[in-house]
């Protein structure tokens, strides 16, 4: 059984004080966002394309408008783990879909690498002004 927290580290999309931070939805739909896995719950759903066992494409939902999404880095590239899981490297993107919410932005800095905050009416991501157009976060593992 791996300690508790494990997970959190090698994924690197979310810490453990942003865990505690989140709404439960949200931590599920992360969750199941990192663990590849399809989810939905309310206004919220993670939608997984390709095989189970390697996913192609994974969506993170909101009111039926994708707000993230992960993309291949390295296709057909999987590396055994020393804890015996297998994993591959996808790139994070994330977008607002054209809805500014609360809601949308709590969702979004679940991920890790993700801040989000408004001050006068513009959103910021990681100190920078962002319009709400699909933004590259970075690269992160995925396992199956």
């Amino acid at each position: 059984m791996q300690p508790y927290g494990v997970a959190f580290c090698l994924t690197q999309l979310y810490t453990l004080s942003q865990y505690n931070n989140m709404r439960k939805i949200t931590q599920e739909a992360i969750r199941a966002f990192v663990k590849g896995k399809n989810f939905k719950k309310s206004n919220t759903q993670v939608r997984v394309f390709g095989p189970t066992e390697k996913p192609k494409r994974i969506e993170l939902l909101l009111h039926g408008n994708v707000i993230a999404y992960n993309e291949p880095a390295y296709p057909k590239h999987t590396v055994p783990s020393s804890f015996g899981d297998r994993f591959y490297f996808n790139q994070l993107w994330i977008t607002s879909a054209g809805w500014p919410t609360n809601t949308t932005k709590e969702r979004l800095n679940g991920f890790n690498g993700v801040n989000i905050y408004q001050k006068d009416f513009q959103w910021y991501v990681n100190g920078e002004a962002w319009d709400g157009k699909p933004k590259y976060i970075g690269s992160h593992i995925v396992y199956f």
